[in-house]
């Protein structure tokens, strides 16, 4: 099953933010600093002028202020961490 946020609900320690899918343990919360290990790719993306600042990706006090139309993606599997292993896309 694909969990979306309508299926999630939110946990985590004061002033964090951690999205849970419905019926799977809550992620345990872990202070800085953190040692990760792991493996992952980075990709630099060229925008298209229409989306630097499109509504739907960028906050309205940030819209006019990139500088440049290149973003990253990252996928990231993280082996080992303070709370066991995760992969990450950001």
């Amino acid at each position: 099953m694909i969990a979306t946020v309508a299926d999630s609900v939110l946990s985590g320690a004061p002033g964090s933010l951690v999205l849970e899918p419905e019926g799977l343990p809550a992620s345990p919360a872990a202070p800085a600093p953190w040692t990760l290990t792991g493996s992952g790719y980075v990709f630099l993306v060229r925008l298209p002028e229409s989306m630097t600042d499109a509504e739907l990706f960028t906050p309205p006090a940030l819209r006019g202020k990139r500088v440049g139309r290149v973003a990253r993606l990252m996928l990231v599997d993280y082996a080992t961490s303070a709370v066991g292993p995760f992969a990450s896309f950001s």
